[in-house]
């Protein structure tokens, strides 16, 4: 599979184990040595840090008790790998490789060593609440997971009450509006502190936008679309003081060596895009404004979209097949 794209990966993958595969959702699910299976793919839009393969075995022990790690105590797992063990179900995490080939080769062959192990203790076939019976695949607040119909409609259930619990909370803009701008002050001071390093960093837009998000979720109770807007504008402001706040701090800098006298602080900030002008580099002025604000503005924007993306999938109940 080396050099095979993800959809074709994960397609190989359903073709050998004999599994369902579904292309919108890069899943390959079903059965495999009688057990539930399903391999799902985090493809992060952001950062290819996120990237990477799961796989599910669901099950029980004998006498329908939780599964445990000594069932699994002889199963190596591949380098850089992660398992983790539910109640009734055990997964192995795995970071993308230098091949999505080789990232699916390595999940594959731990899901079946774990299938071997799951059969040589004896574990039964049941869903992800230890219940035998026809189970099918359900996609959860971002998640997938085996469930009887009787447990899918209690999970189902469980998200309306707690959907409609969030609906009954009131958006308090302008609280939230200050929880924003108290927060960007932490994204304020570090786009500062690597502008001092000469370094602009997607670091300081990120601690922005989270940090943002975070107090106007904490003082205004919830974020809708008038908050999001509105800690998209605290951010466009806070990191253009941040930008003038830097090169003030450079031209004072510049002034008290060459001309040996310090000019105020103020006058620096206040006047910093005329000086440029007259120094004839308006075009580095407005490309590092730009390099900022890219941080600054993109970091906001980003946090926005997660807190709006975790919103629907909290809401996010779909059977799959």
């Amino acid at each position: 599979m080396a050099g095979l794209l993800l959809k074709d990966c994960v397609k190989s993958i359903a073709a050998e184990l004999g599994l369902d595969y579904l292309e919108k959702n890069l899943l390959a699910y079903g059965r495999y040595e009688g057990y539930y299976i399903v391999f799902s793919c985090n493809v992060s839009a952001v950062s290819s840090a996120g990237n990477g393969m799961r796989v599910t075995l669901y099950g029980s022990t004998p006498g329908g008790q939780p599964l445990s790690e000594d069932v699994f105590s002889t199963c190596p797992m591949p380098g850089g790998a992660k398992r983790l063990m539910g109640k009734y179900s055990v997964a192995v995490e795995l970071p993308q490789q230098l091949t999505w080939g080789k990232t699916a080769d390595a999940v594959k062959e731990a899901a079946v060593r774990a299938a071997a192990a799951m059969k040589e203790a004896g574990c039964a076939t049941c869903d992800g609440c230890g219940d035998e019976g026809e189970a099918y695949l359900y996609k959860i607040k971002g998640n997938y997971h085996y469930l009887t119909e009787m447990n899918a409609s209690r999970a189902q259930s469980q998200i309306y009450t707690e959907s409609a619990e969030r609906d009954e909370i009131v958006e308090r803009v302008g609280p939230g509006l200050l929880g924003a701008f108290i927060g960007s002050i932490a994204g304020f001071l570090l786009i500062v502190l690597f502008g001092r390093l000469g370094r602009v960093s997607l670091i300081s837009g990120l601690v922005m936008g989270i940090a943002a998000v975070f107090g106007y979720k904490k003082l205004g109770k919830k974020i809708g679309k008038a908050g999001g807007i509105g800690c998209m504008v605290i951010a466009v402001v806070m990191t253009y003081l941040a930008f003038r706040t830097d090169i003030g701090i450079d031209i004072y800098s510049a002034f008290s060596k060459e001309v040996g006298e310090p000019v105020p602080f103020s006058t620096c900030f206040l006047y910093s895009r005329s000086l440029f002008e007259l120094a004839g580099s308006l075009s580095t002025y407005y490309m590092n404004l730009f390099m900022m604000m890219l941080t600054g503005v993109g970091g906001t924007a980003a946090g926005v979209f997660a807190e709006f993306k975790q919103q629907n999938e909290d809401r996010e109940f779909m059977r799959i097949g």
